[in-house]
């Protein structure tokens, strides 16, 4: 979970990331995102903020954190 900031800025960042896909994990090996707003679950959510889903798949462990640490800065620019 994120601090609140602008669906621009989730878009950003997601769309930042090169190691990752844009998509749902059916049990695959590829790295996914997945910006999400929860609605409703088995449990409650009462978190405020926007989540991102991560399926993390096979590839090297150092590019995925470095293509995560690359985008961050998205999450930090001035919200709408």
């Amino acid at each position: 979970m994120f601090h609140p900031c602008s669906d621009t800025q989730i878009r950003d960042f997601v769309d930042a990331l090169h190691h990752f896909g844009i998509g749902v994990s059916w049990g695959g090996y590829e790295s996914l995102v997945l910006p999400v707003k929860p609605l409703r679950g088995a449990g409650t959510w009462a978190e405020q903020g926007q989540l991102v889903r991560f399926n993390i798949g096979l590839k090297d462990t150092e590019s995925l954190k470095a293509d995560l640490a690359a985008a961050l800065p998205f999450l930090n620019t001035a919200a709408e």
